[in-house]
């Protein structure tokens, strides 16, 4: 996500981050520094729960990573089957909370995330917790 907005040639991109809201985050970088703009989504879903473990509460973390303008899914990735919850949040330049879904991407400065993660299987009918946390500055959304 430091990435968001990056360009080879260094122009600045308009708009770079196409939606956000708290599970899911689409944005525009040229990622493969290809001079070829991607297109690139980090999605939380719950809908479904992951069902090759044991631990009822982890879901699926997907990130997709496509060609722009036409589209083509370059790479699809399914992150392990321990993230239990993630959640984005998203800040102004003045560090003010915006409501989720935001309902102007370009009012985006920096995005905090929140990442859990437990163990696939219980220990003495407990999950081990893993917690990560980060706020992210992406260097192309203040310039």
């Amino acid at each position: 996500m430091k990435k968001i907005g990056y360009t080879k040639n260094g122009i600045i991109q308009d708009s770079p981050i196409v939606y956000a809201d708290s599970n899911q985050i689409v944005f525009e970088a040229d990622i493969n520094n290809d001079g070829i703009n991607d297109q690139i989504k980090w999605h939380y879903d719950r809908s479904s729960p992951v069902t090759s473990t044991e631990n009822p509460k982890d879901f699926n973390l997907y990130r997709t990573q496509r060609t722009l303008p036409d589209s083509t899914v370059i790479e699809e990735a399914t992150m392990p089957a321990s993230v239990t919850r993630l959640k984005f949040t998203f800040y102004d330049e003045d560090q003010n909370e915006l409501a989720s879904p935001v309902f102007d991407p370009d009012d985006i400065e920096s995005i905090q995330v929140y990442l859990m993660l437990e163990s696939l299987g219980a220990v003495d009918g407990k999950y081990e917790v893993t917690l990560w946390e980060k706020t992210i500055y992406p260097i192309n959304l203040s310039l």
